[in-house]
């Protein structure tokens, strides 16, 4: 039997207009400590500092961050230490993943995938997820899926990776949800 996982949606606790149209810097709005934004920021900053130009999290721009957040689409499972933010296609079957963080503080305790199987398990679909090439990141989708062919119908020659003029190459892979639950359709 599995074990329920306990995610929560990362909130920000005002609307659009509290938030964005005030200018305050998130150090100094007064919804700071109810924010999820607040800390999420910190932790993102704070990985791009560490790891300068070869940060996986790149550059934090609240123009599409804000936005995913106000729509739910990050989610926490410490409330401190990781977040995900995702999408679900309406149009595939499954949930693209566009960022996944866990603090150093924090790895080794399996909370990436618990983030990953809690979605699998509310929205009954498959992974799919981009990284970057002979990274940590991809270490770790290849660990817990399988690569795809980011080719796929172009002409030979290629290989598995996406490349990109001037910028890394990238590898997809998808993690199958072993549990979902196929609806049976009606015949009659």
């Amino acid at each position: 039997m599995n074990e329920k996982i306990e995610a929560r949606t990362c909130i920000i606790p005002v609307g659009r207009e509290e938030c964005e149209d005030k200018k305050y810097k998130c150090k100094e709005c007064p919804h700071r400590n109810a924010c999820d934004y607040f800390w999420i920021i910190n932790l993102w900053d704070n990985e791009n500092k560490v790891m300068g130009k070869d940060s996986l999290l790149g550059p934090a721009d609240p123009r599409s961050l804000k936005p995913d957040m106000h729509k739910g689409h990050f989610i926490t499972i410490s409330g401190k230490y990781d977040f995900c933010r995702f999408n679900v296609s309406v149009r595939k079957d499954v949930i693209v993943i566009y960022d996944i963080f866990v603090d150093e503080r924090a790895r080794g305790q399996g909370l990436s995938k618990k983030l990953l199987q809690y979605l699998m398990d509310k929205y009954n679909k498959d992974i799919i997820a981009k990284c970057v090439k002979d990274t940590s990141a991809e270490t770790f989708w290849r660990h817990i899926g399988r690569q795809l062919d980011a080719n796929a119908g172009r002409p030979q020659p290629h290989d598995l990776y996406e490349h990109r003029d001037g910028k890394r190459d990238l590898g997809w892979y998808i993690v199958e949800n072993k549990n979902k639950k196929v609806e049976k359709e009606d015949l009659w």
